[in-house]
Protein backbone atom coordinates (compact mmCIF):
# COMPACT_ATOMS: atom_id res chain seq x y z
CA UNK A 1 0.00 0.00 0.00
CA UNK A 2 1.23 3.71 -0.89
CA UNK A 3 2.00 5.46 1.81
CA UNK A 4 0.34 9.13 1.92
CA UNK A 5 1.94 11.91 3.58
CA UNK A 6 -0.21 12.11 6.64
CA UNK A 7 1.39 8.33 7.22
CA UNK A 8 4.61 9.82 7.62
CA UNK A 9 4.40 12.42 10.01
CA UNK A 10 5.89 11.72 12.89
CA UNK A 11 3.32 10.49 15.88
CA UNK A 12 5.06 11.51 18.97
CA UNK A 13 8.51 13.09 20.87
CA UNK A 14 11.96 11.76 20.91
CA UNK A 15 13.18 10.29 24.07
CA UNK A 16 15.05 13.04 24.72
CA UNK A 17 15.11 16.87 23.55
CA UNK A 18 16.95 19.66 24.15
CA UNK A 19 17.05 23.47 24.82
CA UNK A 20 16.13 26.43 22.34
CA UNK A 21 18.48 29.23 22.10
CA UNK A 22 17.02 32.69 20.65
CA UNK A 23 19.59 32.78 17.52
CA UNK A 24 20.64 29.63 17.23
CA UNK A 25 21.77 28.29 13.88
CA UNK A 26 19.61 25.19 12.58
CA UNK A 27 22.31 23.15 12.00
CA UNK A 28 23.55 23.81 15.67
CA UNK A 29 20.14 22.86 16.87
CA UNK A 30 19.58 20.05 14.71
CA UNK A 31 22.78 18.68 15.80
CA UNK A 32 22.32 18.61 19.04
CA UNK A 33 19.19 17.46 19.22
CA UNK A 34 20.66 14.32 17.06
CA UNK A 35 22.80 13.43 19.63
CA UNK A 36 20.83 13.84 22.95
CA UNK A 37 19.14 11.01 20.97
CA UNK A 38 21.93 8.82 19.88
CA UNK A 39 21.37 9.52 16.25
CA UNK A 40 22.66 10.99 13.32
CA UNK A 41 21.69 13.80 11.84
CA UNK A 42 20.76 12.23 8.41
CA UNK A 43 18.77 9.61 11.03
CA UNK A 44 16.74 12.59 12.28
CA UNK A 45 15.90 13.91 8.65
CA UNK A 46 12.80 11.73 7.88
CA UNK A 47 11.24 12.27 11.16
CA UNK A 48 11.45 15.94 9.83
CA UNK A 49 10.39 15.74 6.27
CA UNK A 50 13.47 16.93 5.23
CA UNK A 51 16.55 15.28 2.73
CA UNK A 52 19.89 16.65 2.92
CA UNK A 53 20.21 20.57 1.86
CA UNK A 54 16.50 21.12 1.99
CA UNK A 55 14.93 22.97 5.76
CA UNK A 56 12.71 20.92 7.81
CA UNK A 57 9.02 21.36 8.48
CA UNK A 58 8.63 23.22 11.24
CA UNK A 59 5.53 21.46 12.56
CA UNK A 60 7.19 17.85 12.20
CA UNK A 61 9.78 19.57 14.41
CA UNK A 62 7.67 20.72 16.59
CA UNK A 63 6.00 17.35 17.02
CA UNK A 64 9.55 15.74 17.39
CA UNK A 65 11.14 17.90 20.01
CA UNK A 66 8.24 18.90 22.06
CA UNK A 67 8.62 23.24 21.21
CA UNK A 68 5.91 25.02 19.67
CA UNK A 69 6.45 25.97 16.80
CA UNK A 70 6.20 29.61 17.02
CA UNK A 71 9.27 29.19 19.55
CA UNK A 72 10.62 27.43 16.82
CA UNK A 73 10.82 29.64 14.09
CA UNK A 74 11.54 32.83 16.54
CA UNK A 75 14.56 31.33 17.81
CA UNK A 76 16.13 29.43 15.08
CA UNK A 77 17.88 30.87 12.39
CA UNK A 78 17.44 28.80 8.88
CA UNK A 79 14.08 27.23 10.08
CA UNK A 80 11.80 29.33 7.41
CA UNK A 81 14.66 31.40 5.57
CA UNK A 82 18.43 30.71 4.71
CA UNK A 83 21.16 31.52 7.53
CA UNK A 84 22.53 35.07 7.71
CA UNK A 85 25.11 35.28 5.30
CA UNK A 86 26.29 38.82 6.03
CA UNK A 87 26.91 37.91 9.62
CA UNK A 88 29.36 35.53 11.02
CA UNK A 89 28.23 32.91 13.45
CA UNK A 90 29.52 32.58 17.05
CA UNK A 91 29.22 30.72 19.70
CA UNK A 92 26.82 31.33 22.64
CA UNK A 93 28.36 31.93 25.75
CA UNK A 94 29.54 28.24 27.84
CA UNK A 95 28.40 28.65 31.16
CA UNK A 96 24.87 30.41 29.61
CA UNK A 97 24.75 27.01 28.00
CA UNK A 98 25.34 24.77 30.81
CA UNK A 99 22.75 26.63 32.85
CA UNK A 100 20.37 24.97 30.62
CA UNK A 101 22.20 21.26 30.52
CA UNK A 102 24.05 21.82 27.35
CA UNK A 103 27.75 21.10 27.76
CA UNK A 104 28.09 21.25 23.63
CA UNK A 105 28.75 24.23 21.22
CA UNK A 106 26.15 26.32 20.16
CA UNK A 107 26.70 28.43 17.23
CA UNK A 108 24.17 31.23 17.30
CA UNK A 109 24.17 34.70 15.08
CA UNK A 110 24.09 36.94 17.39
CA UNK A 111 23.93 40.92 16.89
CA UNK A 112 27.44 42.60 16.14
CA UNK A 113 26.86 44.21 19.61
CA UNK A 114 27.40 41.77 21.79
CA UNK A 115 30.79 40.67 22.59
CA UNK A 116 30.58 39.60 26.14
CA UNK A 117 28.65 37.96 28.27
CA UNK A 118 27.91 39.87 31.25
CA UNK A 119 26.78 37.45 33.84
CA UNK A 120 29.39 35.41 33.49
CA UNK A 121 32.23 37.81 32.50
CA UNK A 122 33.32 35.42 29.41
CA UNK A 123 34.64 37.14 26.15
CA UNK A 124 32.47 35.74 23.61
CA UNK A 125 32.83 37.91 20.33
CA UNK A 126 34.78 36.34 17.20
CA UNK A 127 33.89 33.05 15.64
CA UNK A 128 32.34 29.97 16.99
CA UNK A 129 35.99 28.78 17.77
CA UNK A 130 37.05 31.39 19.52
CA UNK A 131 38.31 30.75 22.69
CA UNK A 132 35.92 32.36 25.76
CA UNK A 133 38.64 34.21 27.98
CA UNK A 134 37.42 35.32 31.51
CA UNK A 135 37.70 39.10 31.48
CA UNK A 136 37.48 39.59 35.05
CA UNK A 137 40.70 40.79 35.00
CA UNK A 138 40.19 43.81 32.27
CA UNK A 139 36.80 45.33 33.31
CA UNK A 140 36.42 47.46 31.16
CA UNK A 141 35.46 45.44 28.50
CA UNK A 142 32.03 44.73 30.56
CA UNK A 143 32.17 48.74 30.60
CA UNK A 144 32.64 48.86 26.56
CA UNK A 145 30.25 46.40 26.64
CA UNK A 146 27.37 48.13 28.44
CA UNK A 147 28.29 51.16 26.05
CA UNK A 148 28.09 49.30 22.61
CA UNK A 149 24.63 47.72 24.01
CA UNK A 150 23.56 51.12 24.57
CA UNK A 151 24.95 53.16 21.08
CA UNK A 152 22.68 49.94 19.40
CA UNK A 153 19.57 50.68 21.51
CA UNK A 154 20.21 54.52 21.21
CA UNK A 155 21.29 54.55 17.11
CA UNK A 156 19.86 51.34 15.76
CA UNK A 157 21.43 48.05 15.39
CA UNK A 158 22.51 48.46 11.35
CA UNK A 159 24.02 52.24 12.24
CA UNK A 160 26.04 50.70 14.86
CA UNK A 161 27.10 47.72 13.16
CA UNK A 162 28.47 50.24 10.48
CA UNK A 163 30.05 52.40 12.50
CA UNK A 164 31.96 49.30 14.65
CA UNK A 165 32.92 48.14 11.66
CA UNK A 166 34.78 51.47 10.53
CA UNK A 167 35.95 51.82 14.42
CA UNK A 168 37.39 48.26 13.92
CA UNK A 169 39.19 49.03 10.49
CA UNK A 170 40.83 52.04 11.88
CA UNK A 171 41.85 50.73 15.39
CA UNK A 172 43.38 47.58 13.62
CA UNK A 173 45.68 49.50 11.22
CA UNK A 174 46.57 51.56 13.69
CA UNK A 175 47.67 48.64 16.10
CA UNK A 176 48.70 46.58 13.10
CA UNK A 177 51.50 48.98 12.39
CA UNK A 178 52.58 49.22 16.16
CA UNK A 179 50.76 52.56 16.62
CA UNK A 180 49.19 52.95 19.89
CA UNK A 181 49.18 50.02 21.15
CA UNK A 182 49.76 50.74 24.69
CA UNK A 183 46.37 50.06 26.47
CA UNK A 184 46.07 46.61 24.02
CA UNK A 185 49.70 45.99 25.28
CA UNK A 186 48.79 46.58 28.72
CA UNK A 187 45.42 43.88 28.47
CA UNK A 188 47.25 41.14 26.93
CA UNK A 189 50.50 41.72 29.34
CA UNK A 190 47.95 41.11 31.96
CA UNK A 191 45.98 37.79 30.68
CA UNK A 192 48.16 36.70 28.36
CA UNK A 193 51.98 36.56 28.99
CA UNK A 194 52.39 34.23 25.78
CA UNK A 195 52.66 35.34 21.81
CA UNK A 196 49.19 36.59 21.68
CA UNK A 197 46.72 35.83 18.57
CA UNK A 198 44.36 37.02 16.60
CA UNK A 199 41.37 36.27 19.10
CA UNK A 200 43.16 38.15 21.79
CA UNK A 201 43.97 41.11 20.03
CA UNK A 202 40.58 41.85 18.87
CA UNK A 203 39.25 41.51 22.48
CA UNK A 204 42.49 43.89 23.79
CA UNK A 205 41.18 46.42 21.45
CA UNK A 206 37.45 46.38 21.97
CA UNK A 207 37.10 49.11 24.68
CA UNK A 208 38.74 51.42 22.35
CA UNK A 209 37.06 50.40 19.65
CA UNK A 210 33.89 50.87 21.47
CA UNK A 211 35.31 54.83 22.27
CA UNK A 212 35.78 55.65 18.83
CA UNK A 213 32.47 53.76 17.69
CA UNK A 214 30.59 56.26 19.84
CA UNK A 215 32.19 59.05 17.91
CA UNK A 216 31.58 57.44 14.47
CA UNK A 217 28.28 57.17 15.22
CA UNK A 218 27.16 60.94 16.62
CA UNK A 219 25.77 62.92 13.99
CA UNK A 220 27.48 66.11 16.71
CA UNK A 221 31.25 65.17 16.26
CA UNK A 222 31.06 63.79 12.86
CA UNK A 223 29.12 67.28 11.73
CA UNK A 224 32.55 68.44 12.81
CA UNK A 225 34.93 66.50 11.57
CA UNK A 226 33.03 66.46 8.33
CA UNK A 227 31.09 69.05 6.60
CA UNK A 228 30.14 71.67 3.54
CA UNK A 229 31.10 74.45 6.20
CA UNK A 230 34.61 75.36 6.95
CA UNK A 231 36.23 73.51 9.28
CA UNK A 232 38.53 75.45 10.61
CA UNK A 233 38.24 74.72 14.54
CA UNK A 234 35.43 72.14 14.70
CA UNK A 235 37.70 69.78 12.64
CA UNK A 236 40.79 69.92 15.33
CA UNK A 237 38.06 69.66 18.10
CA UNK A 238 37.35 66.26 16.72
CA UNK A 239 40.63 65.25 16.77
CA UNK A 240 41.19 66.06 20.24
CA UNK A 241 37.92 64.44 21.04
CA UNK A 242 39.45 61.11 19.58
CA UNK A 243 42.62 61.46 21.78
CA UNK A 244 40.93 62.22 24.69
CA UNK A 245 38.26 59.06 24.92
CA UNK A 246 41.06 56.85 23.50
CA UNK A 247 43.57 58.20 26.23
CA UNK A 248 45.95 58.39 23.51
CA UNK A 249 48.44 61.15 22.34
CA UNK A 250 47.61 61.04 18.23
CA UNK A 251 48.59 63.92 15.82
CA UNK A 252 46.50 63.80 12.51
CA UNK A 253 48.76 65.32 10.30
CA UNK A 254 49.41 62.04 8.34
CA UNK A 255 47.88 61.50 5.34
CA UNK A 256 48.19 57.81 5.90
CA UNK A 257 46.59 57.43 9.01
CA UNK A 258 43.30 55.46 9.04
CA UNK A 259 41.59 57.92 10.73
CA UNK A 260 42.32 60.81 8.86
CA UNK A 261 41.23 58.64 5.65
CA UNK A 262 38.19 57.84 6.89
CA UNK A 263 37.40 61.49 7.58
CA UNK A 264 38.84 62.87 3.84
CA UNK A 265 36.71 59.66 2.37
CA UNK A 266 33.86 61.10 3.94
CA UNK A 267 34.43 64.77 3.27
CA UNK A 268 34.81 63.79 -0.43
CA UNK A 269 31.88 61.39 -0.55
CA UNK A 270 29.42 64.49 1.21
CA UNK A 271 31.08 66.92 -1.29
CA UNK A 272 30.57 65.10 -4.10
CA UNK A 273 26.98 64.22 -3.54
CA UNK A 274 26.77 68.23 -3.13
CA UNK A 275 28.09 68.63 -6.70
CA UNK A 276 26.05 65.60 -8.61
CA UNK A 277 23.20 67.04 -7.06
CA UNK A 278 24.01 70.91 -8.57
CA UNK A 279 21.38 71.87 -10.55
CA UNK A 280 23.35 75.13 -12.02
CA UNK A 281 26.77 73.03 -12.58
CA UNK A 282 28.66 75.86 -10.62
CA UNK A 283 29.65 73.75 -7.82
CA UNK A 284 33.87 72.35 -7.53
CA UNK A 285 33.91 68.64 -8.08
CA UNK A 286 35.69 67.88 -5.04
CA UNK A 287 39.38 66.61 -5.77
CA UNK A 288 41.45 64.53 -2.80
CA UNK A 289 44.16 67.16 -3.44
CA UNK A 290 41.84 69.56 -2.55
CA UNK A 291 40.19 68.09 0.50
CA UNK A 292 43.29 67.06 2.47
CA UNK A 293 44.96 70.82 1.88
CA UNK A 294 41.91 72.02 4.05
CA UNK A 295 43.06 69.15 5.98
CA UNK A 296 45.69 70.33 6.89
CA UNK A 297 45.25 73.93 7.05
CA UNK A 298 42.80 73.13 9.70
CA UNK A 299 44.38 70.57 12.09
CA UNK A 300 47.70 73.00 12.09
CA UNK A 301 45.82 76.34 11.07
CA UNK A 302 49.62 78.04 11.90
CA UNK A 303 52.10 76.14 9.61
Amino acid sequence: MTERWFDLVPRQQLPRTTALFRGEALHSFLGRLAAVNHITVTDLQPLLGSTTGKRPDPRWLSIVTGWPVAALVDRLRGLTEPEPRHRYPSALCRLCAARRNVFDTVIVYPDRHVNVCPRHRLWIGGSHSTPQYDITPIPELLTAQRTHRRLARRHGTLAAEAAYRDATSIIRRWTDSGEHTSHRDRRLRICFPDRPGWPETEMADYPEVVALTALLISDTWTSKAVSLAPRTTTLRQFYTEVGRRLDLDIRFDNIDDPLVSWVNQQQHALELQRYRSDPTGTRRRPLASRIWQEHQQAVLPHS
